[in-house]
């Protein structure tokens, strides 16, 4: 897992940061998605991991700020004056180690999606083996080797679990257990019970590939009608809101003589700038990963 503005590397973490463990297990309790580390394969508990994060934090909150205070200094700015005006920019420290905090749940998020992406793929692959009469292990075997990104990583563990003399049920329960897909989860515990129940595996991959276009295609509804919502928010807040708000200040400058300077107008279009950006971010965030 590579994280973006961490700049101390996590490989080795341990032996730099094991003075700060006692501090930082205490603290990983007010983060309880922490536990999604577990699916980012790092070796790393909640507290060594944000251990590790804490130099490159305060690299990122004491860094700016002194830059900004030692300019501010040598352009003739008094020190104390300089110091107020630099004192909040030591907030970004904190603020990047909540991102740091929060990068394993948005890691784990992204995993599923490719899982989800994949995984009907997957399973038309196997619908077409199985009915071909290849046999299920060898069939999970061949998508191990085949280019389905983390569900062949997940088959290839079944595999070698089974390889080791695992059952074919307990290896596909272990990879129920492991994924953070509902979809992949809720079509493992389907096959393991078609297994054991002697039940017609084709039958079962048929059913479980149509039921996950089906659900796949009621996100796409769903988030086109959520769209709507979206869109006319985005004309509210983006388009409608600073237009009236310019001309408003416009009237107000001429009749109540409100001054209406150059910082005021650059603020309002940052503020829209940002408002856009934040927007556009929750709807990419919304638009559901699918292969139908």
């Amino acid at each position: 897992m590579r994280i973006p503005l961490l700049i101390f590397p996590l490989k080795g973490a341990k032996l730099r940061t094991h003075r700060l463990l006692g501090i930082t297990s205490r603290l990983a309790k007010a983060f309880p998605w922490l536990k999604d580390l577990q699916s980012t394969k790092l070796k790393l508990s909640a507290g060594e991991y944000l251990a590790a994060c804490v130099p490159s934090a305060a690299l990122w909150g004491i860094f700016p700020f002194l830059l900004t205070f030692v300019l501010l200094v040598a352009t003739g700015n008094p020190i104390l004056e300089s110091l107020l005006k630099t004192a909040p920019i030591v907030l970004f420290g904190p603020m990047i180690f909540l991102y740091y905090a929060l990068y394993p749940k948005i890691f784990a998020g992204k995993i599923k999606e490719r899982v989800d992406q994949e995984l009907v793929f997957v399973l038309k692959d196997m619908l077409v083996q199985i009915s071909s009469g290849v046999p299920l292990l060898d069939s999970m075997q061949i998508i191990a080797r085949s280019d389905y990104g983390i569900v062949s990583s997940e088959f290839e563990e079944t595999a070698r679990q089974i390889g080791v003399g695992i059952p074919i049920e307990d290896a596909l329960q272990n990879m129920a257990l492991r994924t953070e897909s509902e979809f992949m989860r809720k079509a493992i515990w389907q096959l393991v019970n078609g297994y054991k129940a002697g039940a017609s595996l084709k039958n079962v991959l048929r059913n479980l590939v149509e039921s996950m276009v089906v659900a796949q295609t009621n996100e796409i509804r769903s988030y086109a009608q959520e769209l709507n919502m979206w869109i006319l928010v985005y004309m509210m807040l983006a388009v409608a809101a600073p237009t009236i708000g310019a001309t408003l200040m416009v009237v107000l400058s001429a009749v109540a003589g409100v001054g209406i300077t150059p910082a005021l107008f650059v603020t309002m279009i940052l503020t829209v700038l940002v408002v856009q950006i934040v927007l556009i971010g929750l709807v990419k965030s919304r638009r559901p990963v699918v292969s139908v």
